[in-house]
């Protein structure tokens, strides 16, 4: 409007994770692979960006070690999908900004999954207070970002798997925020499947437990996670006593401390303990959750596209192993071909030595019986009076 003086000029909040063109563009190798059969392989990633998300990397690259020299570090036993998972997640990072600490809290605005849009826990109209958190156990109601077909499965996928090796990863070198990252994508995906009877990766995979009791201490969030989810949906009385012997032994004891006190009173509880991510992140207190609970609905779209680069993941790895399946079967039935046409040439090859042998040995009887007919006396005079009157004639 003509004449209306300009609004002066605000500055820019302070951000805690800047965007990438102002951090540190040296770069760093990541090298990995060389064992357990993995293909060695190297990824580059920007200095600034790894050490601003993990003191261990911040102290191997900025501190007065070989790494900080080289400008590369070796991480064993560390795949290359979970490694390309982490580099979507730390470049993703650039888009975050830190919310700002707040006495107020109004819960995550959730759907129901039905689309039943009525107030609930929280919603606008609700008589709840501003503080409760939604419990699953009450509403089943999921946030925007898992609200989505694609999320919900059909068929059973192994994202437990590569979610844990990730968890592992940054367990391993000190990344807390991937870590409640994950556990945030663990229990919205779980539930979503289960409560819209999709399909929900189970942890009573013998060698998925291996391997999360291997990489993690019982302490971890996600290890607690799997033992509260099995102590409540587990089902042990159908499974039978062999595939209960092949869990591992510490992890069945966790899951029994946690089953054996459940009641009618307590069973809710851990409904409503394994419904709320923040249960198993790293809060020292409600002001964190808080603050947690508004970078979940600030940051959905980063969620589903973290999600969706899990899932991606996941679907390749399932795709080379059906490749894989086919190899193996195609080499057992081409296997089986060449056996079987082995066998039927061995079969023709013995067939006509067993008729040479046996028309040898009908010559040698002809040969054999024609030799003695000519040793016998008459034969001979018969032969010698034919031969004198041949000459004769």
């Amino acid at each position: 409007m003509a004449g209306a003086s300009e609004p002066l000029p605000v500055a820019p909040q302070k951000r805690t994770r800047p965007p990438l063109l102002s951090r540190d563009h040296t770069l760093v190798t990541i090298n990995i692979g060389g064992t357990d059969n993995e293909e060695k392989k190297a990824f580059m990633l920007h200095s600034g960006l790894i050490c601003s998300q993990s003191p261990y990397f911040s102290k191997a690259f900025q501190g007065h070690f070989r790494e900080s020299e080289e400008r590369a570090i070796y991480l064993p036993h560390v795949t290359a999908s979970t490694l390309r998972l982490y580099q979507f997640w730390l470049y993703g990072q650039s888009t975050r900004v830190e919310p700002q600490k707040s006495t107020k809290y109004k819960p995550v605005q959730r759907r129901r999954p039905d689309g039943d849009n009525r107030p609930v826990n929280g919603d606008e109209g609700s008589d709840s207070s501003e503080d409760e958190i939604i419990s699953p156990a009450k509403a089943r109601l999921a946030p925007a970002w898992i609200d989505r077909e694609e999320f919900l499965f059909n068929d059973l996928h192994m994202y437990n798997q590569t979610l844990l090796r990730l968890y592992a990863l940054a367990d391993v070198y000190d990344t807390p925020q991937l870590r409640e990252d994950l556990m945030t994508v663990l229990v919205e995906l779980t539930l979503f499947n289960q409560d819209n009877k999709g399909k929900t990766n189970s942890w009573k995979n013998q060698l998925l437990l291996e391997e999360l009791c291997g990489a993690l201490p019982s302490t971890s969030h996600i290890y607690q996670f799997a033992v509260k989810r099995m102590a409540l949906y587990g089902t042990f009385d159908t499974m039978k006593r062999s595939a209960l012997e092949l869990l591992p032994g510490p992890f069945l004891l966790d899951i029994i401390q946690v089953a054996l006190p459940l009641t009618s009173k307590h069973q809710p509880k851990l409904m409503q303990d394994l419904g709320d991510s923040c249960n198993f992140h790293e809060h020292k207190h409600k002001g964190e959750v808080k603050v947690c609970k508004k970078r979940q609905r600030r940051d959905e779209a980063f969620y589903a596209s973290f999600l969706r680069a899990c899932m991606s993941e996941v679907y390749d790895i399932e795709d080379a192993e059906v490749e894989a399946k086919t190899k193996t079967t195609k080499t057992k039935a081409e296997a089986a071909e060449v056996e079987e046409n082995t066998k039927v040439v061995e079969a023709e090859a013995k067939a006509k030595a067993t008729e040479a042998n046996t028309k040898a040995k009908a010559e040698a009887e002809i040969v054999q019986r024609a030799m003695e007919a000519i040793q016998s006396p008459s034969e001979i005079v018969d032969l010698w009076n034919d031969l004198e009157a041949h000459q004769g004639g």
